[in-house]
Protein backbone atom coordinates (compact mmCIF):
# COMPACT_ATOMS: atom_id res chain seq x y z
CA UNK A 1 0.00 0.00 0.00
CA UNK A 2 2.38 2.16 0.64
CA UNK A 3 4.57 1.57 -2.55
CA UNK A 4 1.56 2.18 -4.48
CA UNK A 5 0.62 5.37 -2.11
CA UNK A 6 -2.50 4.06 -1.00
CA UNK A 7 -4.21 5.15 2.27
CA UNK A 8 -4.52 2.76 4.62
CA UNK A 9 -8.50 3.76 4.74
CA UNK A 10 -9.13 2.04 1.44
CA UNK A 11 -9.00 -1.35 3.08
CA UNK A 12 -12.17 -0.61 5.14
CA UNK A 13 -13.91 -0.14 1.98
CA UNK A 14 -17.09 -2.69 1.42
CA UNK A 15 -15.49 -3.51 -2.25
CA UNK A 16 -12.50 -4.44 -0.91
CA UNK A 17 -13.82 -6.11 2.37
CA UNK A 18 -16.53 -8.08 -0.69
CA UNK A 19 -12.69 -8.99 -2.75
CA UNK A 20 -11.55 -10.76 0.64
CA UNK A 21 -14.59 -12.36 1.43
CA UNK A 22 -15.03 -13.71 -2.01
CA UNK A 23 -11.15 -15.00 -1.95
CA UNK A 24 -11.17 -16.42 1.91
CA UNK A 25 -14.51 -17.47 2.72
CA UNK A 26 -13.59 -17.29 6.33
CA UNK A 27 -12.48 -14.01 6.98
CA UNK A 28 -15.79 -12.56 7.35
CA UNK A 29 -17.02 -15.25 9.79
CA UNK A 30 -13.98 -15.35 11.65
CA UNK A 31 -14.16 -11.23 12.09
CA UNK A 32 -10.79 -11.20 10.80
CA UNK A 33 -11.79 -7.95 8.14
CA UNK A 34 -8.54 -5.67 8.08
CA UNK A 35 -9.26 -2.23 9.02
CA UNK A 36 -6.87 0.86 9.22
CA UNK A 37 -5.72 0.60 12.50
CA UNK A 38 -5.16 -2.68 12.10
CA UNK A 39 -2.12 -1.70 9.42
CA UNK A 40 -0.71 0.89 11.72
CA UNK A 41 -0.61 -2.39 14.35
CA UNK A 42 0.84 -4.80 11.97
CA UNK A 43 3.66 -1.93 10.98
CA UNK A 44 4.06 -0.85 14.72
CA UNK A 45 4.40 -4.82 15.49
CA UNK A 46 7.08 -5.65 12.56
CA UNK A 47 8.78 -2.51 13.17
CA UNK A 48 9.59 -3.47 16.89
CA UNK A 49 10.17 -7.26 16.04
CA UNK A 50 12.96 -6.23 13.16
CA UNK A 51 14.58 -3.09 14.99
CA UNK A 52 16.99 -5.54 16.48
CA UNK A 53 17.69 -7.48 13.42
CA UNK A 54 18.66 -3.77 11.61
CA UNK A 55 20.84 -2.88 14.15
CA UNK A 56 22.88 -6.28 14.68
CA UNK A 57 22.99 -5.32 10.61
CA UNK A 58 24.17 -2.19 11.15
CA UNK A 59 26.55 -3.25 13.76
CA UNK A 60 28.59 -5.98 11.46
CA UNK A 61 29.21 -3.35 8.48
CA UNK A 62 32.85 -3.38 8.09
CA UNK A 63 32.89 -0.33 6.00
CA UNK A 64 30.99 3.20 5.56
CA UNK A 65 27.21 3.44 6.48
CA UNK A 66 25.48 6.36 4.05
CA UNK A 67 22.10 7.95 4.83
CA UNK A 68 19.72 9.13 2.21
CA UNK A 69 16.40 11.14 2.79
CA UNK A 70 13.19 10.58 0.56
CA UNK A 71 11.03 13.75 1.78
CA UNK A 72 7.31 13.74 0.27
CA UNK A 73 4.18 15.45 0.87
CA UNK A 74 1.31 12.11 1.55
CA UNK A 75 -2.25 12.19 -0.05
CA UNK A 76 -3.56 13.49 3.35
CA UNK A 77 -1.02 16.51 3.04
CA UNK A 78 1.23 14.99 5.80
CA UNK A 79 5.44 15.83 5.26
CA UNK A 80 6.84 12.63 6.10
CA UNK A 81 10.67 11.43 5.54
CA UNK A 82 12.13 8.14 4.66
CA UNK A 83 15.46 7.69 6.51
CA UNK A 84 18.08 4.77 4.70
CA UNK A 85 20.90 3.64 5.70
CA UNK A 86 22.93 2.07 2.88
CA UNK A 87 26.06 -0.29 3.29
CA UNK A 88 27.76 -3.27 1.87
CA UNK A 89 26.65 -6.38 3.06
CA UNK A 90 29.81 -7.81 4.85
CA UNK A 91 29.34 -11.03 3.59
CA UNK A 92 28.16 -11.35 0.20
CA UNK A 93 29.48 -7.57 -0.67
CA UNK A 94 26.23 -6.61 -2.10
CA UNK A 95 24.51 -3.14 -1.52
CA UNK A 96 22.26 -2.84 0.87
CA UNK A 97 19.70 -0.13 1.78
CA UNK A 98 17.35 -0.78 5.27
CA UNK A 99 14.85 2.03 5.44
CA UNK A 100 15.27 3.12 9.42
CA UNK A 101 12.36 5.61 10.10
CA UNK A 102 9.87 7.63 8.31
CA UNK A 103 9.21 10.61 10.75
CA UNK A 104 6.97 13.10 10.29
CA UNK A 105 7.90 16.80 9.26
CA UNK A 106 6.22 19.78 10.55
CA UNK A 107 6.39 22.84 7.66
CA UNK A 108 8.16 22.79 5.15
CA UNK A 109 10.59 20.24 3.51
CA UNK A 110 13.59 22.59 5.00
CA UNK A 111 16.95 21.84 6.51
CA UNK A 112 15.82 22.79 10.35
CA UNK A 113 12.86 20.80 9.44
CA UNK A 114 14.28 17.92 8.44
CA UNK A 115 17.57 17.99 11.18
CA UNK A 116 14.29 17.90 13.63
CA UNK A 117 12.73 14.84 12.59
CA UNK A 118 16.42 12.86 12.22
CA UNK A 119 17.81 13.81 15.44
Amino acid sequence: MAYANISFRQVELPQFHELLQEAYAEIGTAGCLPTAHTLVSWIKRDFHHYKAVVVEQLQEVEGHIHFTFDLWTAGNLLNLNGVFAHFLDPIGKKKKKILLSIPSINGRHMGEAIADGVV
